[in-house]
């Protein structure tokens, strides 16, 4: 049996000839769906139990066995059960406005825009009963979403004339689900990495850590570190003993033992006077780190503010007065901005100083401390060898003289240790805050010099992309393009990008070979023509380019709404975006999900363009574009295979609100290309196809 024995055609006309059907123009496959579904079963067994199996079974055991060449029966069973679906339902009240092809066949978008209105995007494994619930859900209007995003691999995706991977006119055509691996979150951000506002963060997570290590220095000098407490307090079990042990040994004189006794109690007294003198300089230090800080930061905000002066006294107006006073106005602005900034930072020096001189005041008393403290253990050097040398002395007093002295050592050895560590971690801990204080600080020059110049202009010429491919929490892929010279503290705005059904199931390789990223970063459309350089990207969008990948399906569910909300969302909260200027496009599958999502998602963009756009539809059937909410533009190819695109965004259509005979995009450009690369020449031309295109800057007329 061939592929034309199995078409759904086929099968229908076997039914109608058994079921004795003449009148087959007025013919209603709606209302005899169980007997046709009956009919195959029975008389012809595409399938052993239709209803209840899955699509994927439908496929593998009804077809494949029945073809010449198995590896058509995918392709053959999406065909037929598509088919099958649609004029199953065509003359229901579910589907209306179906536009049909040249041959009298229902246009492939139909199909796509149909299966999205019942969420069927290509899941195998959803049965026949589920897509007829689904559908008298979508009758009383509860439908709810019943396939997750999940992809089945696919064949390779196919190219295009020109070349790329085209939009094609067809919505579903064969993808490859290529998956290079998830961006790894895991890692730690490198701080040159990292936004001013990220930046801060880690500051304060750094200069946490360092509070950490000064307080347990300090914990050193006053004995509550773990580890001093024990050797603490071994040692004065020790002392207590041994202080026993003179006091019991009657052949030690009393003025001796009372010599002995000032001495042990001068030299704790002087050891807390150290201790407390330590706590004194490990806060003047922290306080010097801190001060310190700020003098950097006066540094960085006087070198941005003297770079933004420098370019305004280098710009000119020539004879645009209105410019020439805003030049004037903000150079007064930054000059007293850079006095004040001078200031500060003199005073901010004075401090730094008086700091400085404190801690040299702190170190000098703790030198006279510890040379006190030398003295007094010399004096009690001589003491305790008085007490090990003597004969007349017990043996019980030399023993309890020499566990207080092994006490002792251990208790020096451990406060040296103990202390070593702490101001070891101290200075990782400051190295740690400085690298971070620094990359603030190149930040902030930068962000100060940028918020005191003359506005950027979004549109400006020669501009280098870089790209980045990055999954999104809700599992859907994408690929952003943005200026190489992008700093993440700077505000931008951004489009969101919908490819063709050429690019469904690919990966950033495969959207870099498409039409509108790949005039972009190469500045060049995949067709061109004319004398060289006649056409040439004229100048460059500064700005955020984000592209959401189908894994399989189209645009036009709520699985992919929810996944592009995702992606905007979670894009705004790593890179500065002007929530105002987020705007969207989309091309031939990629222009019906932005005719989709600019209906339910104007909360999101402010204006869309569609390119090549079909007849878009939603659960509540056929989306009016006079409907939607947010300014739409409409782009069209001239020739190769556009005109079906043309036919529909061109058609004449009576406008709700003003009752008068409209086009359906009363805003559209033809740019002279085939339907595959009309994005990169919606890019290139005006509407005569020379000069430049207005794309961005009616996408951004407030950017």
């Amino acid at each position: 049996m061939n592929i034309n024995d199995i078409s759904f055609l086929s099968y229908l006309k076997k039914f109608q000839k058994k079921m004795g059907i003449t009148d087959k123009k007025n013919f209603s496959l709606y209302k005899y769906s169980s007997e046709f579904l009956k009919f195959l079963k029975n008389e012809y067994k595409v399938d052993t139990s239709l209803s209840s199996m899955s699509i994927s079974d439908i496929i593998e055991e009804g077809l494949q066995d029945k073809l010449q060449n198995p590896e058509d029966a995918g392709k053959q069973g999406k065909n037929f059960l598509t088919d099958m679906l649609l004029n199953m339902f065509k003359d229901s009240d579910i589907i209306k406005d179906v536009d049909y092809n040249k041959n009298g066949q229902i246009d492939k978008e139909e199909i796509d825009s149909f299966l999205g209105a019942i969420d069927f995007d290509g899941d195998k494994n959803i049965t026949l009963d589920e897509i007829f619930s689904s559908i008298d859900k979508l009758k009383d209007g509860t439908l709810q979403p019943l396939l997750s995003a999940t992809p089945s691999e696919e064949p390779p995706a196919s190219t295009d004339s020109t070349g790329g991977t085209g939009g094609g006119t067809g919505p579903t055509g064969p993808t490859t689900n290529t998956d290079p691996g998830n961006t790894d979150d895991t890692k730690t951000k490198a701080v040159a990495d990292m936004s001013l506002e990220e930046l801060k963060t880690e500051k304060t997570t750094r200069e946490t850590s360092l509070t950490e290590a000064q307080n347990n220095l300090d914990a050193v000098y006053n004995g509550t570190n773990e580890n001093v407490k024990t050797a603490q307090d071994n040692y004065k079990t020790a002392e207590d003993a041994y202080n026993t042990a003179v006091e019991n040994d009657e052949n030690i004189s009393a003025e001796f033992k009372k010599k002995r006794k000032t001495n042990l109690e001068n030299i704790a007294n002087k050891e807390t006077e150290i201790a407390e003198t330590k706590t004194s300089i490990n806060a003047k230090e922290s306080e010097i780190f801190k001060q310190e800080a700020l003098v950097g930061e006066d540094d960085a905000t006087i070198q941005g503010l003297e770079a933004a002066l420098a370019n305004l006294k280098s710009s000119s107006a020539g004879d645009d007065k209105e410019k020439a006073q805003e030049i004037s106005s903000k150079k007064a602005d930054v000059e007293a901005q850079l006095a004040t900034a001078r200031e500060k930072k003199t005073n901010d020096e004075a401090a730094l100083q008086r700091k400085k001189e404190e801690l040299q005041a702190l170190n000098d008393k703790k030198d006279a401390q510890e040379g006190e403290l030398k003295t007094l253990e010399t004096e009690r050097a001589e003491i305790e060898n008085e007490i090990a040398t003597n004969e007349k002395y017990s043996e019980a007093t030399k023993t309890a003289l020499k566990t207080f002295q092994e006490a002792k050592t251990n208790l020096d050895s451990v406060k040296s240790t103990e202390e070593t560590n702490a101001k070891n971690a101290i200075t990782k801990a400051k190295e740690a805050v400085t690298e971070v204080n620094k990359a603030i600080n190149e930040k902030t020059k930068a962000k100060v010099e940028r918020d005191n110049s003359l506005k950027s202009d979004v549109f400006g010429e020669n501009v280098q992309y870089t790209t980045e491919y990055i999954t999104d929490e809700s599992g859907m892929k994408y690929m952003v393009i943005k200026p190489a010279d992008a700093d993440p503290d700077e505000e931008l705005p951004a489009l969101v990008y919908l490819h063709g059904s050429g690019e469904v199931g690919g990966n950033d390789d495969t959207l870099k070979r498409s039409s509108l990223p790949h005039t972009l970063l190469t500045g060049q459309t995949l067709t061109p023509r004319g004398k060289a350089g006649e056409y040439k990207f004229p100048e460059g969008f500064r700005g955020y380019i984000i592209c959401p990948i189908l894994s399989s399906g189209n645009w036009c569910n709520q699985n992919a709404e929810n996944g592009i909300r995702s992606i905007v969302t979670n894009f705004q909260k790593s890179h500065k975006v002007d929530k105002d200027n987020i705007a969207l496009a989309g091309h031939s599958l990629g222009g019906m999900g932005t005719i989709y999502m600019a209906k339910h998602m104007g909360d999101v963009f402010s204006r869309a363009a569609v390119i090549s756009g079909y007849q878009t539809r939603d659960k509540e059937g056929t989306i009016d574009i006079s409907s939607i909410n947010i300014p739409i533009m409409g782009y069209v190819g001239t020739s190769g295979g556009d005109s079906g695109a043309w036919n529909y965004m061109a058609q004449t259509v009576t406008d709700p609100k003003t009752g008068k005979k409209v086009r359906r995009f009363q805003n559209l450009v033809q740019v002279s290309s085939a339907h595959g690369d009309a994005p990169g020449w919606s890019l290139m031309e005006d509407k005569n196809g020379n000069g430049r295109s207005d794309f961005f800057e009616w996408l951004f007329p407030n950017a």
